[in-house]
């Protein structure tokens, strides 16, 4: 749906009129509004007052998630079920291999160094911080002006 004119909350009114239709037209059909705006939840209270619509709106932050609400029992529900935590899970089993990755990265470079015993708190430097900026003030923070220099200048490749 275009909005014709931009104006605040127009998207919001349309959204919620369209609703209104849609139950109207297919009074057995269910509705998912996807969106983290909270101001959404109007519309439900909204239609909560109304017994023979109250459970057929839901209001979700992603599609997967709102299915999972919409589906009651389905096989469907099952699927995305067993998928979001599929992916999770080797969501999570990637994100720590890549930071064991790093660590042994930063513990190489810092190996033979006085710096040795700061491999993790270098690794974590690296991993938290965006920009060449933040790691290097950072270091200076974390291990004092000296030492984060040094510390910096031979991690800030990795």
């Amino acid at each position: 749906m275009k909005l014709s004119q931009t104006r605040k909350n127009a998207l919001d009114y349309y959204i919620a009129i369209r609703v209104g239709e849609i139950i109207k037209e297919y009074p057995n059909e269910k509705i998912l509004i996807v969106s983290k705006d909270k101001g959404y939840y109007a519309v439900l209270e909204y239609c909560e007052s109304y017994s023979e619509i109250s459970d057929k709106i839901k209001l979700a932050p992603s599609i997967g998630t709102g299915l999972v609400m919409l589906d009651g029992n389905t096989n469907r529900r099952k699927v995305i079920m067993n998928k979001r935590r599929t992916i999770q899970l080797e969501t999570e089993y990637q994100i720590h291999q890549e930071r064991v990755a790093l660590y042994k990265r930063v513990a190489s470079a810092l190996l033979s160094t006085p710096y040795s015993e700061e491999a993790k708190k270098a690794s974590h430097l690296i991993e938290t911080k965006n920009t060449p900026k933040e790691l290097y003030m950072s270091s200076l923070h974390e291990f004092g002006v000296r030492r984060g220099q040094e510390i910096y200048r031979l991690i800030k490749n990795i």
